[in-house]
């Protein structure tokens, strides 16, 4: 898949969102499935707070009406499987998008009686903006293949939509029958903020450029935490809805819940990444059948799409972040982005046990726990399966662009086939570094790992995610997850050659 040539300072890829350079893969009956690019621009942190003191300026919708474009990745096709449930502002003030507008959820009840008490919650993907220019240019689809979709409740399915994926209720999906939410993205901030309104500014993406002082939320966090709430009747009432025989049907209680999923793909990996330790803590201090040191209740993550090569082997001096923006090394790129964007712009909640433990030893690290990758391997504790394309498209073709070198091979250009080698080696270690990362004592089971050759980006969505196998005999993303749950059959699965990419998406 094609990619466009990044721009200066181009590269938040991990630190949990995305800017556009994709095109919308759809379904069979064309409906749009969710893509996230996985290189978002970051200029400068400088430039990405006004003054949250400022008079009331137009939102994000009114100061660029004028350029409202949806864009053509993202998009979340209707349908009538999951039905549409707007959160309540009146008791969750902060569950809303960067526009303002109320933030919402496609859910569907459990189908089958012996599931009743099991859920699969989806974050969805959808790229981010990390400065008041760059959400402009998102508004607008200027520079991105996102738009306003991404950004408002304006563009969500009004009745609903159909389960895909790992919210099917194909047979071959583990999760089939289970209690399924899919929660629509809107924040831009990878599922961590919790800023509420800011003021930004911008030049007009459209209009000559002209200067543009705006207001945007960044509620990511604050939707997470209203939706775990919402689910868990927690100061409302049971979620109800009428389903497409027109029938009224209600949630069972979250808290009754036995096992419990929070699933995601690139910036609902993310969101995965920076929420799954405070989910599963959530859930188990308010479970009905747990008490004292004993909890039965499961719950697990799926991270997809979100493991591209870290960024601590990778060398900058040729990357426009160090020749234009004079971050020449990863430690510094990152750290100015966890304070300019994470703990600035956003106000994000990441892994709270990776901030305290670092802090706490003193390591000069917590910058990175803004890094998906170095959260993964050291600081996130709830037992999670991990999958990542070795030849992903968005995040290698970007990651080439961006010109990084690779220092153990000699400074050799990172290509596509040398990502894919990275990439695999980073999957098949990961078992290994969780059980010896910063928070090994605290770690129940290790992941599982599945690592196709494909390109695809993003496929927990998309009912392909069936069907692409990898090792010898053939073995399937469902099929992994089920080994791994159940703790019998193979948990590793990693191609060895990205030449063989049959059945790939």
């Amino acid at each position: 898949m094609a990619t466009k040539p990044l721009s200066p300072g181009a590269l938040l890829i991990l630190l949990g969102t995305a800017c556009g350079s994709a095109v919308t893969p759809t379904e069979p009956d064309g409906a749009s499935a969710s893509v996230d690019a996985s290189v978002a621009d970051a200029t400068s942190s400088s430039d990405a707070v006004v003054n949250d003191a400022s008079p009331p300026l137009p939102s994000v919708a009114e100061a660029f009406g004028s350029c409202t474009n949806p864009g053509p990745a993202g998009g979340l096709g209707g349908g009538s499987e999951l039905i549409r449930v707007d959160l309540d502002t009146s008791v969750f003030p902060s569950a809303v998008c960067n526009d303002g507008t109320t933030a919402l959820m496609y859910v569907r009840r459990a189908s089958e009686a012996t599931h009743a008490n099991k859920w699969v919650v989806q974050l969805q993907g959808g790229g981010g903006c990390t400065s008041g220019e760059k959400c402009a240019d998102r508004w607008c689809s200027v520079g991105t293949n996102f738009g306003a979709q991404k950004m408002s409740n304006q563009f969500a399915p009004e009745r609903g939509t159909n389960g895909r994926g790992v919210l099917s209720n194909r047979a071959d999906n583990p999760f089939s029958g289970w209690n399924h939410v899919f929660v629509y993205y809107c924040s831009s901030d990878s599922w961590s903020g919790t800023r509420g309104q800011t003021a930004v500014d911008a030049a007009h993406p459209v209009a000559g450029g002209a200067p543009v002082a705006y207001d945007i939320h960044f509620n990511g966090a604050n939707i997470v935490q209203a939706v775990t709430d919402t689910l868990r009747r927690d100061g409302v009432g049971p979620v109800t809805y009428t389903d497409a025989a027109m029938n009224s049907q209600e949630l069972p209680d979250l808290d009754d819940a036995t096992t419990v999923v929070l699933a995601g793909a690139s910036a609902g990996g993310g969101g995965v990444v920076h929420n799954l330790d405070w989910f599963a803590d959530q859930l188990n201090a308010n479970n009905t059948a747990c008490g004292g040191a004993s909890c039965p209740l499961e719950v697990m993550g799926i991270v997809d799409s979100s493991f591209p090569v870290s960024m601590r082997s990778l060398g900058l001096a040729d990357t426009p972040m160090c020749l234009q923006d004079g971050f020449c090394t990863a430690d510094a790129f990152v750290a100015d982005k966890y304070v300019g964007v994470f703990t600035g712009l956003w106000q994000s909640r990441v892994d709270e046990s990776c901030v305290a433990w670092n802090d706490a030893q003193a390591t000069g690290e917590t910058h990175w726990c803004s890094d998906k990758n170095f959260v993964l391997e050291n600081h996130i504790t709830t037992p999670y399966v991990l999958r990542m394309g070795l030849t992903d498209s968005l995040v290698s073709g970007n990651m080439v662009d961006a010109g990084f070198t690779v220092p153990s091979l000699g400074n050799a250009p990172l290509t596509v086939a040398l990502f894919a080698d990275l990439v695999a080696a980073q999957l098949n270690a990961l078992p290994g570094a969780v059980a010896a990362g910063n928070e090994s004592a605290d770690v129940t089971k290790v992941p599982g790992v599945f690592g196709p050759p494909c390109p695809g980006h993003e496929t927990l969505s998309n009912n392909a995610y069936f069907d692409v196998t990898v090792g010898t005999p053939p073995l399937t993303f469902p099929q992994l997850i089920t080994n791994w749950y159940t703790s019998s059959g193979t948990t590793v699965a990693v191609a060895t050659s990205i030449a063989d990419v049959t059945g790939c998406q």
